[in-house]
């Protein structure tokens, strides 16, 4: 079985001190690098500010899965 990958997305405004600081850390290190890769350039993207990535379409498989 194929486990299914729910992508969902970074809520800066909820989120506490800590893990908040921890990811614009990451991004400013990443923004630092001076060789990056297409995954940091896309992890950039990511840490850069809030972003929702979840849809209803990627539920879809589960779905059926668990209707059989």
């Amino acid at each position: 079985m194929t486990l299914p990958y729910f992508e969902g997305g970074i809520n800066y405004e909820k989120m506490s001190f800590f893990p908040k600081l921890v990811l614009k850390f990451m991004y400013i290190v990443l923004k630092k690098k001076k060789d990056k890769t297409e995954a940091d350039s896309e992890m950039m993207s990511i840490f850069e500010k809030s972003s929702d990535k979840s849809s209803k379409e990627y539920i879809k498989p589960l779905l059926e899965y668990i209707k059989g």
